[in-house]
């Protein structure tokens, strides 16, 4: 089966975010260090990979101005590694909890929130290191 293939039978079933997606996760199944990734990803790999200069894809420098921090790839295959130990639900929780709510749901409540003047309160979310 080839991509436009998958592609199109994917787009009958849903939207045609989805149909890319399944597309990606059938041409680059490797790209990504977790299936979960391809779920919430908004660019697929074959796409990242034109996006991305590669000179920003190893490390970027930290706070501190000498120590080299990963960057989301690296950060990626950690979170998918600590999530493989797992149960598979606890796994997906996992991950959702390491990369979707904190990159993007905990930042857009804050700005929304900021941008229309509420107090909002986001549970405790302290993750021992």
């Amino acid at each position: 089966m080839t991509a436009p293939l998958v592609a199109a039978l994917a787009s009958r079933q849903g939207a045609p975010d989805a149909a890319r997606k399944v597309s990606a996760t059938w041409v680059h199944p490797d790209a990504l260090p977790h299936p979960y990734f391809f779920t919430r990803a908004l660019f697929p790999p074959g796409q990242l990979e034109r996006i991305i200069e590669p000179r920003f894809r190893p490390s970027t420098v930290g706070a501190d101005g000498v120590t080299l921090e990963p960057t989301w790839p690296v950060g990626f295959e950690r979170t998918a590694d600590e999530a493989r130990k797992l149960e598979p639900v606890a796994g997906v929780s996992w991950l959702e909890m390491r990369t979707y709510m904190a990159s993007t749901l905990l930042r857009d409540t804050d700005s929304v929130s900021m941008a229309r003047s509420l107090e909002v309160r986001v549970p405790l979310l302290d993750a021992p290191r």
